[in-house]
């Protein structure tokens, strides 16, 4: 089954996550044509 992951473990592999999801949210907005509210902020 799945292994319960605790503690300082856990918030590891959530920064990791959380890392990884920016990452990905950065190339798509540098891959995305630019829009009004884009140049704006």
């Amino acid at each position: 089954g799945e292994r319960v992951i605790e503690g300082p473990e856990m918030i590891e592999v959530t920064n990791e996550k959380v890392a990884v999801a920016k990452e990905k949210l950065k190339e798509a907005r540098c891959n995305a044509p630019l829009r009004k509210e884009d140049v704006r902020s």
